[in-house]
C-alpha cells in the first residue's frame, strides 16, 4: 500500500522540521508552496519531498489543494493532508492498514482530533465529521470552497470508516495576517455569490470575531434568509445579531427576540440563555 502526505504552505519555516519528522513514514510527501518569501522552500529542498511552487491570484484553498493532485504519483493508494502545524499519531499507518484490510470498500476515514489554539486545548466543532476529513483514497475526491475547504467525492462511491486509532494533532497559532486572509477570501466569495450560505457563514463568523457589528447584522440576516430553521449555525447567527445590535443600539425588544430565536433553534445554547437572562432578568 502506497500512502502520500500532501500539503500546501506559505512562509512556514518554523514548522518545516516538525512536519518532515512526523511524515517520515509516508511513501510520498508532496508539498506545494504558494509563494513563500522566508526559508520554507530552502528547507524543503534539503529533504526528499516532491516540491512544487505555484501562486494563485486570487488565492483559493480548494484550487491549490486540487492542483496538488496532479503531483501525486499514480501508484498512490491513500492520501493524508497534514497541514504544516499538524501531525498524526505514531501508529497511524498500522491502524489504517489493519482497518482498510477489514473494510476494503472504505474510501475515506474519520478520526479523532486534538486541537490546541494558541496553546489552549479546545473542543473541535467538526470532530469526526466529513467536514474535517483529510484522509481518503486517491483519485476519488476533490476539494471545494475557496476557504474552509472540504472534500467531496468524484464518483458514486463514498464509504466512510471511523478509525479511533488514528489521531490528528493540530497546534494552531493565531495570526492577524492569516485571519485577514481568511476573511478576505470568504468575503470575496460571498459577495460574488450571495446565495452561497457556506461562505456567508464564514464572513459572518469572522465579522463577529472582529466585532464588526454592521457586517454581523448584514451577513447574519443574509445567512438566515438562505437557510432553513433548525439547521447548521442558525442559533449562533441569531445570537451574533443580538450581540451586534446591543453594540450598535443597546438592548431592545429586537435583541430579546433574536435571543429567543437563538434558543429556540438550539436549546443547548447556554450563552444565548445567559445573555437573555442578563438583559431581561428572566430565566429560561
Amino acid at each position: 500500500m502506497k500512502i502520500a502526505a500532501c500539503t500546501i504552505c506559505k512562509n512556514e519555516e518554523n514548522n518545516v522540521a516538525q512536519w518532515l519528522k512526523y511524515t517520515k513514514d509516508f511513501d510520498y510527501r508532496i508539498v506545494l508552496d504558494t509563494g513563500s518569501t522566508d526559508k520554507t522552500i530552502g528547507l524543503f529542498k534539503k529533504s526528499n519531498v516532491i516540491l512544487h511552487k505555484k501562486t494563485f491570484d486570487p488565492f483559493d484553498f480548494s484550487k491549490a489543494r486540487n492542483y496538488v493532485f496532479s503531483l501525486v504519483p499514480s501508484d498512490t493508494d491513500w492520501i493524508f493532508w497534514p497541514d504544516l502545524d499538524e501531525y498524526y499519531c505514531d501508529d497511524w499507518r498500522a491502524s489504517l492498514e489493519k482497518a482498510v484490510k477489514d473494510n476494503q470498500s472504505a474510501s475515506r476515514i474519520l478520526y479523532p482530533n486534538i486541537i490546541y489554539r494558541d496553546g489552549i486545548l479546545e473542543v473541535p466543532q467538526e470532530d469526526k465529521t466529513i467536514m474535517d476529513c483529510k484522509i481518503h483514497k486517491s483519485d476519488m475526491y476533490k476539494w471545494i470552497q475557496p476557504i474552509h475547504e472540504h472534500l467531496v467525492p468524484t464518483t458514486d462511491k463514498d464509504e466512510l470508516l471511523h478509525i479511533d486509532g488514528i489521531v490528528r494533532y493540530h497546534y494552531h497559532v493565531s495570526s492577524e495576517q492569516r485571519t485577514k486572509l481568511y476573511y478576505d477570501i470568504a468575503k470575496r466569495a460571498a459577495d460574488a455569490d450571495p446565495t452561497d450560505d457556506w461562505n456567508i457563514w464564514f464572513v459572518l463568523n469572522e465579522s463577529y470575531k472582529q466585532q464588526n457589528a454592521d457586517n454581523v447584522i448584514k451577513y447574519g440576516n443574509m445567512y438566515l434568509d438562505l437557510t432553513k430553521p433548525y439547521t447548521n449555525f442558525r442559533s449562533l447567527a441569531h445570537m451574533f445579531i443580538a450581540i451586534a445590535s446591543v453594540q450598535l443600539h443597546g438592548a431592545s425588544q429586537s435583541v430579546v427576540i433574536s435571543l429567543l430565536r437563538s434558543i429556540a433553534e438550539d436549546p443547548n445554547n447556554e450563552r444565548a440563555k445567559a445573555l437573555y437572562t442578563n438583559i431581561t432578568g428572566n430565566q429560561i
